[in-house]
């Protein structure tokens, strides 16, 4: 017989948290009002919803070590806002500067106005090391500048502005790159095509990507899998750590960092994350709509599998990294523009993490598919 009492019991959930939970779901509902139309608009709309957002958070990250007794130089400021709008943007700056030199430079291109294609270059994320370098000798300096700049705040800062440039940078890079892996598509084959050569897919397949590509449905909607997939998978994994924890919650993961996680909300996240993406990405992909063509398809399951199975994981440890930023400098949130709620990097820290994630998998993805074809 099984003893009653080790059935699972539910916690008695507060007023407290009921008001919270209530407050985040409103938070949360005003917050896709703003953002769901810049990502389903996408190309220059939603890279100026990333700009927006990399700059309120660059202040957070200076605002945050200040207090009372401490304050920073303004040119921290300064520094830190040109840092962040450059190491964001260096993907697209870079392309968009090669494409007019080359255009200029092109006798055939002399009487032809210039033109730029923005899903050119975002076949994988990139930091530039110049501005990296750039970035620690200037920090390096305001320590032996600012006395009260210390090198604690130095590491603080480089950290912080090389996690969350990428972070931003790959975030446009999962918006912009279901289209450009398309176009890539194309441009290949019709290649092949003009040298003789026979085309890796049929003339009808090349048809239907021309003409899948220039489907306003596409543009506004499938294209946007792949971001929303990602999102899915964050966002899930804290709303499903959130309720697990405050139902069941009774073991503390990680006190020291963050007192309110549980164990139980933990693996409750990473369960309900794993679910739901597999069920989303697969009824998708089964039924004729391929998140990333040629990579997140029907024929290449397993890499969804993968992703599903690590995205809960990078979500959790992104939280608890920003978490033990906060509370190295003793502070509850990175800012106030959602009032209890905190500021952008509170709500945003797991999905950049993720982000980075995917922006680095989806590359080596396709690299070990380029290895296959070419030992075929």
């Amino acid at each position: 017989m099984h003893n009653g009492n080790n059935r699972i019991k539910i916690n008695d959930v507060s007023n407290e948290a009921k008001h919270s939970l209530v407050s985040r779901l409103i938070v949360s509902a005003v917050l896709l009002i703003i953002v769901l139309p810049c990502i389903i608009l996408g190309d220059y709309i939603f890279m100026g919803l990333v700009l927006v957002c990399s700059l309120l958070s660059a202040y957070e990250i200076c605002k945050a070590p200040q207090s009372i007794e401490k304050k920073f130089n303004n040119i921290i400021f300064v520094f830190a806002f040109f840092m962040m709008i450059l190491m964001v943007f260096w993907t697209f700056s870079r392309r968009l500067i090669d494409s007019y030199l080359l255009h200029e430079y092109t006798p055939a291109n002399k009487n032809l106005p210039f033109t730029y294609n923005i899903y050119t270059g975002f076949s994988s994320p990139t930091i530039s090391l110049s501005a990296f370098v750039i970035c620690m000798v200037f920090f390096f300096l305001m320590v032996l500048i600012d006395k009260s700049f210390t090198i604690h705040d130095a590491f603080y800062f480089i950290g912080m502005l090389f996690i969350v440039s990428l972070g931003y940078q790959t975030l446009m890079y999962l918006r912009l790159y279901p289209s450009y892996a398309i176009s890539t598509a194309i441009s290949y084959n019709e290649s092949l095509f003009n040298q003789g050569e026979v085309m890796k897919i049929t003339q009808e397949e090349l048809d239907s990507l021309k003409a899948l590509l220039n489907d306003p449905w596409y543009k506004y909607g499938e294209s946007a899998l792949l971001f929303i997939y990602m999102c899915l998978g964050t966002l899930v994994t804290d709303a499903g750590a959130y309720l697990t924890g405050m139902l069941f919650g009774k073991h503390k993961l990680c006190p020291r960092i963050s007192p309110k996680k549980t164990v139980e909300g933990f693996v409750g996240g990473i369960i309900f994350s794993i679910v739901i993406t597999l069920t989303f990405a697969f009824s998708l992909v089964f039924t004729g709509h391929p998140i990333v063509y040629g990579l997140l398809d029907r024929e290449h399951w397993y890499f969804i599998l993968v992703i599903s199975l690590l995205m809960p994981f990078v979500s959790s440890f992104g939280d608890l990294l920003f978490s033990c930023v906060k509370r190295g400098y003793q502070v509850k949130d990175f800012g106030r523009i959602l009032k209890s709620h905190g500021g952008i990097l509170d709500r945003v820290d797991s999905v950049l993490v993720t982000s980075i994630l995917l922006g680095l998998i989806i590359p080596l993805f396709n690299e070990i598919l380029r290895i296959i074809e070419i030992t075929k």
